[in-house]
C-alpha cells in the first residue's frame, strides 16, 4: 500500500497540471512580437492584452523595441510576448 499511493499520486498529478496549464492560460491568443511591430494594449498598463496592428494605423500605439533601445518611459514586454518571435524578439514598447 506505501508504495502504491506515490504511484497513484503521480498519475493523478500530470493529467491534473494539464488541465490546470489549459484552464489558467490568458486565453487571449497572445501572438510573439518582433522588433519594430506595432501594437495597441488593450488594457491598462501594467495589464498587457497587446495586439499587433499595422504601423499606419490610428488604432497603432507602441512600437517594439529591442533590448538595447528600451528607455525610461518604455514598458518592458511580458514573457509572452517574447518567446517563439518571427524576428529579432522585442524587449520593451515605447508610445508613439
Amino acid at each position: 500500500m506505501l508504495i502504491l499511493t506515490p504511484i497513484a499520486l503521480v498519475a493523478l498529478a500530470i493529467p491534473t497540471l494539464v488541465v490546470v496549464g489549459l484552464f489558467s492560460g490568458s486565453g487571449e491568443g497572445s501572438v510573439a512580437l518582433s522588433a519594430g511591430d506595432c501594437v495597441r494594449n488593450e488594457a491598462d498598463w501594467p495589464e498587457q492584452q497587446l495586439r499587433k496592428v499595422d504601423c499606419g494605423s490610428p488604432l497603432a500605439e507602441y512600437r517594439v523595441l529591442e533590448e538595447a533601445s528600451c528607455g525610461p518611459r518604455d514598458y518592458l514586454l511580458r514573457a509572452e510576448y517574447t518567446i517563439g518571435a518571427p524576428g529579432r524578439p522585442g524587449s520593451c514598447v515605447t508610445p508613439l
